[in-house]
C-alpha cells in the first residue's frame, strides 16, 4: 500500500508491503555499489531501503517504510503511484 506521510516536509511517500493492495508505479535506477551505499546512508527514518517486487516477478532494492510511517498518513494506493498523487495536489 502507498501512503502520503503525515506532517512530512517536503511530502514523502511511504510504501508498505500488504497482501491485499494494488500495483504501484515505481521508477527503477541503476547505481554502482559505492553510490548506492552513500545514498542509503542518507535515507531518513522511518523510510528504509528494502526489497520491492516488480510486476514481472523480479525484485529490486527500493524505498519502503517502517509501519510507524503510516500513523496519520493518507492511503493513496488507489492513485497508483506517487507522481499521480503529486499531480493531483
Amino acid at each position: 500500500r502507498l501512503y502520503a506521510m503525515a506532517d512530512s516536509m517536503p511530502p514523502k511517500p511511504a510504501l508498505v508491503h500488504a497482501e491485499e493492495g494494488a500495483g504501484i508505479a515505481v521508477e527503477v535506477y541503476e547505481l554502482g555499489m559505492p553510490e548506492f551505499g552513500s545514498f542509503v546512508a542518507e535515507v531518513p527514518p522511518p523510510l528504509a531501503i528494502g526489497t520491492v517486487q516488480l510486476a514481472d516477478g523480479s525484485s529490486v532494492k527500493g524505498f519502503v517504510a517502517e509501519p510507524r510511517a503510516i500513523t496519520g498518513a493518507e492511503d493513496i494506493t488507489h492513485l497508483g503511484g506517487w507522481r499521480a498523487y503529486v499531480a493531483g495536489r
